[in-house]
């Protein structure tokens, strides 16, 4: 790598501190005492980002992959951004277009777009269901959905979103943000323990029956955060005749029959709330005590509240522990919470955080880049949690738009493996369930709305019962075998574009006058690149030499679907 001389620098800092302790001095002899220099935050954008990885890179003598091709971006920024690939109009305008400023102008319109919303609605809502405390079958995640999209619709900021999840009151029904509260079905271990996790990266679950084998975290402590849960006051109200009406009034014949029976079942709306007085009240192994173990408990202790970051408030503290727990967790200097953020957010666009595990920002986890990690938050608070800003900026660095594939020298061996630690290199990721099944219909769908939606809906279904659960962490992340028998061999992904009127084939067969468009096509919509001339040529030959043109391009489809260059967002 290129090395900058260093001997001019020397000397000017040489010549600033010189200056610096003159004019000191001479404040000090007239009776000024000398005042701190502020400490100045990065801008919060793109340059800071580049700095701090090339920095990395250059230390490690590694040479980063060149920009990655207009094609490679477009598919990959509108994966990220709005959870699908693009669709044949925007391929082709894109790759015509010659505005130096085109990547800038795609980044600003996807930030702006529905479907933006949509897929970091999604995003959210996998963040908050993604433990195994809680009930992710509740009712009333609808109710929460509806909340975050809303929350991510009008950008607001961080902070203040998570505040709104922790200190959530009334009914479900008219604040879908206790919707998470409820979930935990008045569990409040389980609810100190996930609330710490997701947003602070602290695994403080290890230290609720005993203190921590391996990080710092007492029992002690894990109870007192606990303790800040105690008041929730948990309560039920039934829907009123007119809700009922209402509701009845927009649904018809089996629909109206399945909501009065969930009526009659459960026709009560659950809501939290938070009182003034209670206490919890643990016995001699930490357990809460309650009427199952009342008996049996040797011991009563009352644990008091204690927030483990120790932070300090810049206001009135409240005397509504949940509310007064958030200003806490969300306060500008709980350093844990901007970096939790940011290290999530990371994790999103490149597969895996600065600090891995991406929930674990204890010492023991692996952090490639310690200072970049720090400048990031810091800034990150500085814009005032502005979730946009930090996506943007993430979005339009070099180190996002490099190219994904290896370097073509096989001999470079671990420098491969650091290339990719250190963000060289893009990485190529799994898509999740739901960008992967809008991917499918975009591709392979004819080009009527209402097609479009049925489809959908079939292959969400499928793809979400065979991909929800599964890790999509580059250092956890397994093909699984259902995967690949659903991409090969699915009745509702193949039933897209196989002999019948209305599918995709048929359509590319009646539209487009030739094999050489046909291809093309094909190649825009699923690969979202037109072919190379070697591919044009081989696939134009094979089309020819069948007998059954729909059977061809089927099995061009297949091919194509099946490929690491669709299935991978790379």
């Amino acid at each position: 790598m290129t090395r900058h001389p260093k001997q001019i620098t020397g000397f000017l800092a040489f010549a600033v501190i010189c200056c610096t302790a003159a004019m000191a001095a001479d404040k000090t002899n007239g009776k000024e005492s000398p005042k701190k220099a502020p400490k100045t935050i990065a801008k919060l954008d793109a340059a800071l980002i580049d700095a701090g990885i090339n920095k990395t890179l250059d230390d490690a003598d590694l040479t980063p992959q060149k920009q990655s091709s207009d094609g490679e971006f477009l598919r990959r920024v509108s994966l990220d951004l709005t959870g699908t690939i693009p669709n044949r109009k925007e391929v082709v305008a894109f790759l015509a277009s010659k505005d130096p400023k085109k990547r800038e102008k795609l980044i600003e319109k996807r930030l702006a777009s529905p479907e933006y919303v949509e897929n970091m609605t999604d995003f959210w809502m996998d963040v908050l269901l993604s433990t195994k405390n809680g009930d992710n079958r509740d009712r009333n995640i609808p109710a929460l959905r509806r909340w975050v999209g809303k929350q991510v619709a009008t950008n607001t900021p961080y902070d203040q979103f998570v505040s709104r999840l922790i200190r959530a009151q009334g009914y479900v029904d008219r604040n879908g943000a206790v919707a998470y509260m409820l979930r935990f079905q008045r569990d409040q271990m389980a609810l100190a323990a996930t609330t710490s996790r997701l947003f602070m990266g602290a695994q403080i679950e290890c230290a609720q029956c005993h203190d921590h084998p391996f990080a710092d975290w007492k029992q002690n402590q894990f109870l007192e955060m606990a303790a800040w849960f105690s008041r929730m006051d948990f309560r039920n109200k039934l829907k009123s005749t007119e809700q009922i009406a209402n509701e009845l009034s927009k649904l018809k014949g089996k629909q109206r029959k399945r909501y009065l029976e969930q009526i009659r079942r459960r026709g009560s709306i659950p809501g939290v709330f938070e009182k003034f007085n209670g206490e919890l009240v643990v016995n001699e192994r930490g357990e809460p005590i309650t009427g199952k173990n009342r008996n049996v408990s040797k011991e009563r202790r009352n644990i008091s509240p204690s927030f483990i970051g120790k932070v300090s408030l810049d206001k009135k503290d409240s005397r509504n522990r949940r509310e007064a727990f958030a200003m806490r967790l969300t306060s500008p200097k709980n350093k844990m919470f901007s970096k939790m953020a940011v290290n999530r957010i990371w994790s999103h666009f490149f597969g895996r955080g600065i600090v891995n595990p991406v929930d674990d920002l204890s010492d023991a986890s692996l952090n490639t880049h310690p200072e970049l990690f720090k400048q990031l938050a810091k800034s990150f608070v500085a814009s005032k949690f502005d979730m946009k800003s930090l996506i943007r900026a993430i979005v339009l660095s070099d180190t996002y738009q490099r190219a994904s594939e290896p370097p073509k020298d096989d001999s470079v061996g671990d420098a491969e493996d650091n290339l990719l630690m250190f963000y060289g290199r893009m990485p190529v990721r799994p898509m999740a369930a739901r960008p992967l099944a809008r991917a499918l219909v975009r591709a392979v769908a004819a080009p009527d709305p209402r097609i479009q939606a049925r489809m959908s809906q079939q292959v969400t279904r499928t793809l979400m019962a065979i991909l929800g659960k599964r890790s999509l962490d580059l250092d956890r992340y397994e093909e699984t075998m259902q995967e690949v028998l659903f991409m090969q061999n699915s009745p509702a992904l193949y039933g897209m574009t196989r002999g019948k009127q209305d599918s995709f084939v048929t359509y590319l067969l009646r539209t487009q006058p030739n094999d050489r468009e046909r291809v093309t096509r094909l190649f825009i919509n699923i690969l979202t690149r037109p072919p190379s001339s070697r591919e044009l040529e081989r696939y134009e030959t094979f089309v020819k030499g069948q007998e059954d043109k729909n059977t061809a391009y089927e099995d061009i489809v297949w091919v194509l679907l099946n490929s690491s260059e669709f299935r991978y967002n790379h």
